[in-house]
Formats: structure tokens, C-alpha cells, sequence
């Protein structure tokens, strides 16, 4: 076999998703060939795949090495970058290869899956739109205009992209996943059958197979139809549940280790801190902290940042040793003049270039940090949401989350009920230790009587009071989580004790949740 026919053979195991056997063979044949960038590539591609990106990186960096003229391996390095969060590199890569190589499609559009996660949607659509317009037919780059004015909350354009996707490809899974965020299937089924019929020709291993199930069942409970949504949403969660295979076995021993840390610490001194300010809200997901956010990102002195992974990421890289956290460097850290965490965090901050002083984060789980952020952030302010635990308890069970890494606990009623009562343990742990650190806000009571709640809370932010804060459903901050289309509107009740349609189902769980309010 000559190198050509080496080379297709390589890549066509790797169009197969045999990414094992390319790393096999194509660390074979760089022995061989240890000049020759493609193999580097064609492996860093595989590694990439089984979402290995260390090994992804260092194959990528040799490809660049031995050829620095091919586009290839710099796209792949950079889209490395992104997955691990090296925002900056990510950023630095891909201009230079648009400033080396010219405006290259490709490239453009994974510029753009950047840009939409650094909240820059005004630069991620203005790079779609340009691809598209060379390529109107390419349903990927159509599928990633469509979620960024979804995120924007242009909902007409998202509506009219997708019916064009389905037009095309009426199997197109992704475009029906999209629209049915923003349907509200009691006024027509619009595409709901169409899912049936999709969800039934989809194979067991499909990923896809559990999302549309999850997007199914959103639809039959717009339309009332609590037997037929509940058989849909537990199906998708089984199949995913059985990919995660998640075991709450770590996280229990996470709060476990934070709480007795947190019982023995005592810090003698005052941490010097950037006056940036940050306001990280947080509570479990779906308690609130998206609407939370989208008041106060309302007001003119505040940028919202959306869910930031930047708390843990510090935390991680500083202060977990051996996969726990280790207690003689937080101490040693605690009362050092430095403060690492801090300057850490907003170094990462930095590429978002925010204008605002102040600065919202509301990456949820940042609730297992409270002590952290006490010690590490003294000009922080703290919100955490939390609401009815029966109507939380539902919203994580009928939504699909992306992250498998953070929200695997999230696809059984028996691994939720573990979770949320660790958090529930560990909130009341932080509320009688440091009750004056942080507020809290009661969703349903938000729900009930908005503008007090209000007020509260932007005194607690010591922010003034501002009209644009009261009407926050016009707010154009971009949103990305599961909540982006309930965040759009005013403030409505019909999600209080939403629970009960399903109770029948879920009752057995419900009794088991140690409830915080």
C-alpha cells in the first residue's frame, strides 16, 4: 500500500468513528513517516473525537510544526482550544489563521461557535450570515444561526431558518430540536408529528434519539397531555441515563470534603481583590438564577455574563490535589497577602472585555463555592435562588441538559434527590455560617409579587433602582441556558407548583427531598 492509499485508509476509519484504530495506526505510521504532518493531524482529529483534547493538542502542534502552511491542523488546534476553555489561545489562533489564509469558511464558523460562547452574538451572527451567504445550502452553519438568534431572542428568524432546514431536510433533527424550544404546541402541532415519526427511525445508540424524546415531551405538555408527556420525557431520560452511566459516589464526597474544610478554616486577614465587581447567582438549575440574572444584567451598570466556568476552572487549578481539595494550600492561600483565585479568575474574565464594573456569573452550581468566594472575593455579592422543591425536582427531570460532565446527576428521580439534597444540606451548612455573606431570593415569591422582589434584591446589589430592571423580558443580554425562552417573557405564574400534573408519577420522589424552604 503506498503513503496516498495509507492516508485515505486513515481517514476513512476515522469518517467510520473508528477513532481507536486511527490513533493505533496512525501512531504506526508516524514512526514510519515522522515527517509528515497529516498523520499528527489525522490522530489529533481521533483524539479530539473521544474528547482526549490534551493528546489532541500536543498531536495538532506537531502537524503545525512540521507544516505551517496547512489551515487544517491550526483550525482543529484552535477548536482544541475552545474545548478546553483556553478561550484566549482559541481567539489568537483562529485570527491568525483568517490574517494568514484569508476568510475560509470553515474557519469563519467556528469563529463564530467562539464568539457565541464568549456572549458576543453580534459578531457570531455577522460571521454566519457571511458563510451562508457563500453557501446557502449548508444546514450546519444554517442550524448555528438559527441557535444564536434563538439565544438573542429573535425568535421570528429562528422560526424561519428552521422551517427553511426542514424544507431541505425534513429528518433534520437538530432544526426540530430548535423550533420546539420556542413552540407552544396548544395553538398547532407544527412539527410534532413529524418528531414522532423521527424519534421512531432513530436507533437506540442515537444520541438524538433521547434529545427529541425530551423535545416530544415538552410538546404533549403544552397540550395537556400529561400521560403522553411523561412516557416521552422518562424515555429520554432512560437513554440518556444509561450513556452517562453517571455515579453521584464523587459528588457526595465533593460536599463532604467542602464542608469539613469550611468547619476548620479561619482566615486572619483581609484579601486584596480587583474591583471589578462580580455578582455570582446561583441555586440549582432551573430555580431561577437565568431570570435573576436577566433583571439585573438589565441595569445600566451591569454586563451579564452568563453561566461562566471560570469559579471551578480556578478552583480546580489551584486547590485540587489527588481529586479532592487540599486543605493546607486553601489555608496557606487564605492568609497569604496574594490572592491567587481571585486574580485567576478575572484574568479569564478579561476576554470578554466587559465595560461594566460590575459583572454577573451565573453558573449555578457556583452555590458548592460560597466559602470561597467569601475568602477570595470580599466585594462579591451573592445570590441564591432557590424555589419550590417538588416544581425544581420537575424542571430537571423533563429538561435535556447539555453538559453530561455537570448535569449527569440530572437523568434519574433517585440520583436528583441525592443531589438536590446535598445541596440542600450544604446551603443550610453555609446559611449558619455565613448567613450575612449572601441573599436569597424566593422564586415563587418573585413570581407573586415582582417589583418587591425586585427592590430587594437591587438594594441587596446596592445598585439603584432602575425602570429597566422591572421590565426585564426586554432585556437583549444573550441567554444559553434551557431557560432562554421563559426568560423572554414578563414574569409569568403558571410555573408555580407545576408539579402537581405530575405527581402521579413523580410522588415517590418528591417525599424524599429534604426541602430547603
Amino acid at each position: 500500500m503506498n503513503l496516498n492509499n495509507k492516508i485515505d485508509d486513515l481517514i476513512y476509519k476515522l469518517n467510520s468513528k473508528k477513532f481507536f484504530e486511527v490513533i493505533k495506526d496512525g501512531n504506526e505510521l508516524i514512526n514510519k513517516y515522522p515527517n509528515s504532518f497529516i498523520f499528527y493531524n489525522l490522530v489529533g482529529l481521533a483524539y479530539q473525537n473521544i474528547k482526549n483534547f490534551e493528546e489532541s493538542e500536543i498531536f495538532f502542534l506537531k502537524a503545525i510544526q512540521l507544516d505551517s502552511k496547512e489551515v487544517s491542523p491550526k483550525n482543529n488546534l484552535a477548536n482544541t482550544y475552545l474545548a478546553l476553555n483556553k478561550l484566549s489561545d482559541a481567539e489568537k489562533l483562529f485570527k491568525n489563521i483568517i490574517n494568514q489564509h484569508g476568510r475560509i469558511s470553515v474557519v469563519l464558523a467556528n469563529f463564530a461557535r467562539l464568539k457565541r460562547k464568549l456572549n458576543d452574538f453580534d459578531k457570531a451572527v455577522e460571521l454566519l450570515e457571511e458563510v451562508i451567504n457563500k453557501d446557502k445550502n449548508n444546514l450546519a452553519y444554517l442550524e448555528d444561526l438559527a441557535n444564536c438568534y434563538q439565544s438573542q431572542g429573535n425568535f421570528e428568524k429562528t422560526k424561519k431558518i428552521c422551517i427553511d432546514i426542514l424544507n431541505k431536510n425534513p429528518k433534520n433533527i437538530s432544526a426540530h430540536l430548535i423550533l420546539s424550544k420556542q413552540t407552544d404546541y396548544s395553538k398547532g402541532e407544527i412539527n410534532l408529528e413529524a418528531m414522532i415519526e423521527a424519534e421512531k427511525n432513530l436507533s437506540i445508540e442515537d444520541i438524538n434519539k433521547n434529545r427529541i424524546c425530551f423535545a416530544i415531551g415538552k410538546a404533549y405538555e403544552d397540550k395537556q397531555n400529561i400521560d403522553e408527556s411523561f412516557k416521552y420525557i422518562e424515555k429520554g431520560n432512560n437513554l440518556q441515563s444509561k450513556k452517562v452511566n453517571y455515579k453521584i459516589d464523587k459528588e457526595e464526597l465533593v460536599f463532604k470534603n467542602i464542608k469539613n474544610l469550611f468547619s476548620k478554616i479561619k482566615p486572619n486577614l483581609k484579601k486584596k481583590f480587583n474591583n471589578k465587581r462580580i455578582i455570582f447567582i446561583c441555586g440549582l438549575p432551573r430555580s431561577g438564577t437565568t431570570l435573576v440574572e436577566q433583571i439585573l444584567s438589565s441595569h445600566s451598570k451591569v454586563n451579564g455574563a452568563g453561566e461562566l466556568t471560570y469559579l471551578k476552572k480556578s478552583i480546580d487549578n489551584l486547590f485540587i490535589k489527588e481529586n479532592k481539595l487540599d486543605e493546607n494550600i486553601i489555608n496557606s492561600e487564605i492568609n497569604s497577602n496574594e490572592n491567587l483565585l481571585n486574580d485567576m479568575y478575572h484574568r479569564y474574565l478579561e476576554i470578554h472585555k466587559f465595560g461594566k464594573n460590575i459583572v454577573t456569573d451565573k453558573a449555578p452550581q457556583n452555590f458548592m463555592w460560597v466559602g470561597f468566594i467569601k475568602f477570595f472575593f470580599p466585594n462579591a455579592k451573592v445570590v441564591h435562588c432557590f424555589r419550590n422543591s417538588n416544581d425544581n425536582f420537575l424542571s430537571l427531570y423533563k429538561n435535556n441538559f447539555a453538559s453530561n460532565q455537570h448535569m449527569g446527576w440530572s437523568f434519574t428521580g433517585d440520583n436528583i434527590v441525592k443531589f438536590y439534597n446535598l445541596y440542600s444540606d450544604l446551603m443550610k451548612f453555609w446559611k449558619l455560617k455565613y448567613k450575612d455573606f449572601f441573599y436569597e431570593i424566593n422564586y415563587d415569591k418573585l413570581v407573586v409579587d415582582k417589583d418587591a422582589e425586585i427592590k430587594k434584591l437591587l438594594n441587596y446589589c446596592e445598585l439603584e433602582l432602575e425602570e429597566n430592571c422591572f421590565n426585564h423580558d426586554k432585556n437583549k443580554t444573550p441567554i444559553t441556558t434551557v431557560s432562554l425562552v421563559q426568560a423572554r417573557k414578563p414574569i409569568y405564574k403558571s410555573s408555580l407548583n407545576s408539579s402537581k400534573i405530575y405527581s402521579k408519577y413523580l410522588n415517590k420522589y418528591f417525599k424524599l427531598l429534604n426541602k430547603y424552604n
